[in-house]
């Protein structure tokens, strides 16, 4: 469930308490906002230093476990009992510490950002921040 407690997934089976659980996961997506800061400490011709910083703010993420006496949901005995476990707060930030740049053009560079995510797919339109020098302003 997200932060609003609409579901994300389907209900999945984690098994019976006799047998123990079973192995399961769950892909889904929720909504986060990115927030970086670029700045620019040198713009020589030796090369250029650009810094990244920011944070990931993710919405929340419920997980509802339902003690149920059958798969089905439908039994004559139903005493069904729904726990609530909050896995990430909404609002939880993740903060990443300054990044200097590994090298790159020397002098006055245009400098563009971009968003990707673990897997270096792109999420995002491509940035233009600017030249070198109006960073480090």
């Amino acid at each position: 469930m997200d932060g609003n407690n609409n579901p994300l997934t389907g209900t999945t089976f984690l098994g019976r308490c006799v047998q123990g659980l079973f192995t399961s996961s769950a892909d889904f997506s929720i909504p986060s906002t990115a927030i970086a800061q670029v700045s620019a400490v040198d713009c020589s011709n030796t090369g250029s230093h650009i810094t990244l910083s920011g944070q990931l703010a993710l919405s929340g993420i419920k997980a509802n476990l339902i003690f149920a006496n059958s798969v089905n949901l439908v039994h004559e005995n139903t005493q069904s009992t729904t726990v609530s476990v909050v896995l990430i707060p909404p609002g939880q930030t993740i903060t990443f510490a300054k990044q200097p740049s590994l090298g790159g053009v020397g002098g006055n560079p245009w400098i563009f950002l971009q968003f990707t995510d673990g897997k270096g797919n792109v999420v995002s339109d491509s940035f233009l921040l600017g030249r070198c020098v109006q960073l480090s302003k």
